[in-house]
């Protein structure tokens, strides 16, 4: 039975291509709202905005993009942890708000695909004995269903019991409490009628923010000693501490009471993760007064970054040398470096990316290096001189130079890693790849023509000519210049 499970998952997610009739089932949200399906659309980002409001990340040792129907699944298990805690703690308020969260991640995601992702998976399952990921499909697309019911009953029993009359909660308290309040009250130099209070909301572009710290602190005037010490969320009076922290609720409400009179400063700090920022207020608190400190953070850009230096064989600056392959905003991009050799590219999609880098007379070098959302990576190059030269010439059957694509690769025929390459031009036809000793495969390809190969060793310059056979695109079937990005990224190309 495992065997066969391992069987179907293969053929469902990774090689759809070998069965006739069968499609890739893609468990990734962004593939059903992009056209050709991909990763890393809208919807991964809308859900790691989901993710950070509440705290939630994804395993470390978990690849997956965040929009993948387990990790989305993953993240509706960790609402409902919450929601059950709040219940159990009597904290109905954010309870409420816990089950609204997950009406509201059904409603923007779940709800939105994963019935498409269940009959793509129903329709390409073989049905074996086991009829495993068929019925896993159905449970799937019946189990949401139900838990969109389900959650419509809980939030109208939390609203009904969260309205109730609260008038026995302040009974709870215990008397050693009441009256250790009391003491501290009549101690104080300032009258209960005195002390002020500061609350308001922290929002964003999408709603509240919930586990957001507000920190409040007293300006203190030159005369008083630098040193404010840090205390918790107890009341502050004539003689206490400097400084209060407190945490927004699940509506981003936030409310700091017991406060002498004095001017404030109230500082938002986002939960951690959180790209977004507001501006600190300062506040004049006079005796008894109220007031209202309303902060909406804004996106604050963090562009994920590539920059770096290539240095030539003498270990000089190298101006011009051109790095290409780098994935940015989910597009291959490609750079030339400055008089100082110097490089950088923004917004690298992120992930486990590839990056080569050509310069002229020297070898060709490529690397991978994985880069994080946020993150700037510094990469350095030092490039060998190369020992040989391979000169490329490109014609049509005409015998007029053609424009065309060139790749060389690392043993032949055709090694797995692409070393170098290029594009001809219709000037000359031309390009010259720059190698050390060693088995290399050259392959041409062009727009309606046939794909052109050569394989052979190399110790000394070689050039090498080429005459493409033009064919009928009506009749043509083999992909030409499609390479996929994840090919294009790995180094490889197959037709």
């Amino acid at each position: 039975m495992l065997f066969d499970v391992a069987v179907e998952y293969s053929s469902l997610f990774l090689n759809p291509g070998q069965q006739v009739g069968r499609e890739r089932v893609w468990p990734w949200e962004s593939a059903y709202f992009t056209n050709p399906p991909s990763m890393y659309g809208e919807p991964y980002h809308e859900v790691i905005e989901a993710f950070k409001m509440v705290g939630f990340e994804k395993p470390k040792e978990y690849s997956e993009p965040e929009d993948h129907i387990a990790l989305e699944l993953e993240f509706m298990v960790h609402l409902i942890r919450l929601t059950t805690a709040s219940v159990d703690t009597g904290q109905l308020e954010f309870a409420l708000g816990y089950v609204k969260l997950q009406k509201e991640f059904l409603k923007d995601h779940l709800l939105r695909w994963a019935g498409k992702f269940s009959e793509r998976l129903m329709t390409n399952s073989e049905k074996r004995e086991t009829d495993f990921y068929y019925a896993l499909g159905m449970l799937l697309e019946s189990f949401i269903k139900l838990d969109d019911q389900t959650l419509d009953h809980m939030a109208a029993e939390l609203t009904e019991i969260s309205e109730e009359p609260k008038e026995d909660q302040a009974a709870g308290e215990s008397n050693q409490e009441t009256q250790k309040t009391q003491a501290e009250e009549k101690e104080s130099e300032i009258s209960l009628e005195q002390l002020c209070m500061v609350r308001g909301r922290v929002t964003y572009t999408r709603g509240s923010v919930p586990l957001a710290e507000v920190k409040l602190t007293r300006a203190r005037s030159s005369m008083e000693s630098a040193a404010a010490p840090a205390i918790s969320t107890a009341p502050a009076t004539s003689d206490s501490a400097e400084s209060r922290m407190v945490t927004t609720d699940v509506a981003g409400a936030y409310e700091l009471s017991d406060l002498e009179p004095g001017t404030y400063e109230v500082m938002v700090t986002p939960p951690k993760g959180w790209n977004y920022a507001a501006k600190p207020q300062t506040v004049e608190l006079v005796a008894g007064e109220v007031k209202i400190a309303d902060f909406t953070l804004e996106l604050v850009p963090l562009e994920t970054i590539l920059e770096g230096h290539v240095f030539d064989s003498n270990g000089l600056p190298a101006k011009g040398a051109r790095l290409e392959d780098v994935v940015c905003d989910n597009k291959l991009k490609s750079t030339v470096t400055d008089s100082e050799g110097w490089f950088i590219f923004n917004n690298v999609t992120p992930g486990k990316r590839f990056v080569r880098v050509n310069l002229s007379g020297h070898l060709s070098e490529l690397r991978d290096f994985t880069i994080e959302d946020g993150e700037k990576t510094v990469l350095d190059f030092a490039l060998k001189k190369a020992a040989h030269k391979i000169q490329v010439i490109v014609l049509n059957e005409e015998g007029k130079p053609l424009e065309a694509t060139v790749q060389l690769f690392q043993g032949g025929p055709f090694g797995s890693v692409v070393v170098q390459k290029g594009q001809t031009t219709k000037e000359d036809g031309q390009y010259a790849f720059d190698v050390k000793e060693g088995e290399y495969s050259v392959l041409v390809q062009a727009p309606y023509y046939e794909l052109a190969p050569w394989a052979g060793s190399i110790s000394e310059d070689k050039k090498i000519d080429f005459q493409l056979t033009r064919i009928d695109p009506l009749r043509h079937t083999h992909p030409v210049l499609s390479p996929t990005e994840a090919e294009r990224e790995r180094g490889n190309w197959s037709g």
